[in-house]
């Protein structure tokens, strides 16, 4: 049996493709087979995917059916004891399925970062928590690295698949197969970048669908979709998040009736407004490392004695605290939570 199939679907990325089906090949772990599933291609993407030779490619040409139907379609035909996603706009470094394989050994459901355009590092979230309980107890889903970083044991999504209904969810298939998953087992999270997450003028997160309402939408309708998979199971629903978790995390600090900044704006910055509210905290504002529609981090040091302490409201804990330490505030004011 193969070790791990690498499903990377593609709609009309031509222009990325062969790097994406490279970055496998050139894999230092070689027991893999490649599923490359084309989601009805109206570029050249079919022509270039042809011409593909190596053995280790298997090819799927399907009639256009959006994300999760390519999905299910590479799910299908795969036979690996490993299930890794790959969007054809994206790339692995060398050395990615040799650390999930060794990783897989420690959990069935593996995470890891990715580099934002070799500029950034994407969605680094904290790898102290237990994920799964948060979003089964509280519903509070936290922000997961996108396809290109997730891979799951196959025991744990053969309960799921085929998906069904898959016009409901033609996009973000990633978050509802990673949330059903997370129904049955834990996620560990790798702090370590294995790949190259690409943003450009075709993918979702350029049409500002990664932020604010636009997000929070998505969030609703992936939650949706989950909720009906389970629900053909038989299985519990996964609650929804209506800010449980966060008035759970502030309910351990004390706040002495004292004015709160919060660091972070978006939907995390008013959901910790609202809990810090609804349990009868003043907010005193919002800060962010740009200024706008906020107060910059200088600005906030500048104006120390009007709050008495600062909560992050992102997932981006490490990289603001190192901002708030530079400016001369001290630990025992900036509140991190586990977001």
């Amino acid at each position: 049996m193969t070790e791990v199939s690498v499903i990377c679907d593609n709609y009309n990325y031509s222009d990325y493709i062969l790097d994406a089906v490279e970055s496998v090949l050139s894999q230092s772990f070689t027991d893999f087979e490649l599923i490359v599933v084309d989601d009805g291609s109206t570029d050249n993407s079919r022509e270039i995917i042809s011409s593909l030779s190596d053995s280790r490619i298997v090819k799927v040409f399907k009639e256009n059916g959006g994300q999760t139907s390519a999905f299910n379609a590479g799910f299908e035909v795969g036979r690996g004891k490993i299930i890794a996603f790959l969007d054809s706009d994206d790339y692995w470094y060398p050395n990615k399925l040799e650390r999930i394989v060794e990783s897989h050994k420690s959990g069935k459901i593996v995470q890891h970062l990715l580099a934002v355009n070799e500029k950034k590092t994407y969605r680094r979230v904290r790898t102290d928590v237990d994920w799964s309980n948060v979003l089964v107890n509280f519903g509070y889903m936290y922000q997961h690295s996108p396809t290109s970083g997730l891979s799951f044991a196959r025991e744990v999504l053969d309960p799921f698949f085929p998906l069904v209904d898959v016009e409901e969810m033609r996009g973000y298939s990633d978050g509802c197969i990673l949330m059903l998953a997370m129904t049955t087992e834990k996620v560990l999270c790798l702090d370590e970048v294995l790949g190259f997450y690409r943003v450009h003028n075709k993918n979702l997160s350029a049409n500002r669908t990664n932020s604010g309402a636009a997000l929070l939408a998505v969030a609703t309708r992936q939650r949706h979709y989950t909720n009906k998979q389970l629900h053909k199971l038989g299985l519990s629903k996964i609650p929804y998040d209506n800010g449980q978790y966060i008035s759970h995390l502030l309910s351990f600090i004390d706040f002495d009736n004292k004015p709160v900044a919060i660091y972070g704006t978006g939907n995390s910055g008013d959901r910790v407004a609202e809990a810090l509210i609804q349990s009868g905290n003043e907010v005193w504002g919002f800060a962010n490392s740009n200024g706008m529609d906020a107060v910059s981090p200088a600005k906030l040091f500048e104006r120390r004695p009007e709050f008495d302490k600062i909560v992050i409201a992102s997932s981006a804990q490490n990289e603001i605290s190192d901002i708030l330490q530079g400016l001369g505030f001290d630990n025992r004011i900036v509140v991190r939570l586990a977001i």
